[in-house]
């Protein structure tokens, strides 16, 4: 962080962090198609004014228009309306007590396991909105999609309410184990497993110790360019008990740069580490598998794109270029 000079705010920049990997940004054609079927799905939906904020300021299609670069229109908008739905739990279990957290996820839960049961009234209408998602993303779908989506969704929601957990209690983790429940809760897991829709991976392959390296570390580094480029907003309303960036800079008393230089040496550690495994990996015979760790490696391409252009995290193209950040002042958090 500079230092500061009167009155001008302190600043900080956003590492270069992608310069070295491989999968380099690809904008999917389909994305106008997309966008225009997604918003008729959740206007469909018939919510409520929190889960309409939510819709208008994550701009899904264009997350997956970039992390699934290759993909049929089908494709794409099943991984944006997931991700809608990703944002929407996160966003609603940011607001709940660990009790009502429970009882929410106990809903989706209920809805994966029980997808055909009418759900009753007076419930959440997220049991709805999941429902309507499941149902047609898993319509001709792949046994290994079904089997693996229903499996991170369900392990995405539970991280979700332990985070709640520890924001409601004020618990601040250490660094080992948040990035074990971040890289489940960062929600990378579910959305790779869009890649599956249409290709039956057998079992045991994906349970191998490799593969599964590979989804953690994706999680891993999807999460921590996702700590930078949040940062600020955490920040000014007092929501980042669960930042790494934030987590170094209670726990290490280190300056904010320095904060955010260190994520990105461990981003690009784990970039390291997922090339050296991936190299070792029968790809050029495996279509199949190489298509899916291929969506891992754009899945973090994408995770650090995207934050650059929607409003979510108030940031411009500039930031992302090494542009200065500037810290934005201190707010109520129902103001931010």
């Amino acid at each position: 962080m500079t230092s500061p000079v009167a009155g001008v705010p302190a600043s900080f920049v956003i590492p270069d962090i992608l310069s070295s990997w491989p999968f380099q940004r690809v904008d999917n054609p389909a994305l106008a198609l997309v966008q225009s079927s997604h918003r008729k799905w959740f206007q469909s939906l018939k919510t409520n004014a929190k889960y309409q904020k939510t819709f208008e300021g994550c701009n899904a299609p264009l997350l997956c228009s970039i992390a699934y670069p290759f993909a049929p229109a089908s494709h794409v908008r099943i991984g944006a309306d997931l991700l809608l739905l990703e944002f929407l739990i996160d966003d609603i279990a940011d607001h709940l007590s660990p009790g009502e957290a429970s009882r929410f996820a106990g809903v989706i839960r209920d809805v994966l396991k029980n997808p055909g049961t009418k759900r009753p009234d007076g419930e959440d209408t997220i049991g709805a909105i999941v429902q309507d998602f499941w149902l047609r993303a898993s319509s001709e779908a792949s046994h290994t999609f079904i089997w693996k989506l229903r499996k991170e969704l369900i392990g995405y929601v539970d991280a979700i309410c332990q985070e709640g957990v520890d924001r409601d209690s004020g618990q601040a983790r250490d660094l080992d184990s948040y990035m074990q429940l971040r890289k489940t809760a960062i929600g990378v897991l579910p959305a790779i497993s869009v890649c599956l829709h249409n290709i039956d991976i057998p079992r045991d392959v994906l349970l191998d110790p490799k593969i599964l390296e590979l989804e953690t570390l994706a999680g891993r580094m999807a999460f921590l360019t996702n700590d930078m480029t949040s940062y600020n907003v955490e920040q000014a309303r007092g929501d980042d008990l669960l930042n790494s960036v934030a987590l170094l800079i209670r726990t290490e008393k280190m300056p904010v740069q320095d904060a955010f230089d260190a994520v990105a040496d461990k981003f690009r550690i784990y970039t390291h580490e997922f090339l050296a495994i991936m190299r070792t990996l029968p790809l050029d015979s495996d279509p199949s598998l190489k298509a899916y760790v291929h969506c891992m490696g754009y899945w973090v391409t994408a995770a650090h794109e995207w934050a650059f252009e929607v409003g979510r995290y108030r940031l411009n193209s500039a930031a992302r270029s090494g542009g200065r950040v500037f810290l934005l002042p201190k707010k109520i958090k129902d103001e931010a």
